[in-house]
């Protein structure tokens, strides 16, 4: 995630960027301006979800065994 997306960057500093995420995907959030906003709550949620499934089956494993 990249934070303050509402500043100014310095000439090139996008594009080194991407260059260290070598193609991971970004989120460009303000807080100030909104931007990202709504992409980083769907990702925020996807994420939780994941996290449940994992839950989830650990709790199902453990009540196996018990």
């Amino acid at each position: 995630m990249v934070s303050k997306a509402d500043k100014e960057t310095v000439p090139g500093a996008i594009e080194e960027l991407e260059e260290l995420l070598d193609g991971a995907p970004y989120l460009r959030v303000s807080c100030l301006d909104g931007t990202g906003i709504d992409e980083l709550r769907t990702e925020v949620l996807r994420m939780l979800g994941e996290v449940r499934v994992v839950l989830d089956a650990i709790s199902a494993d453990r009540n196996l065994r018990s």
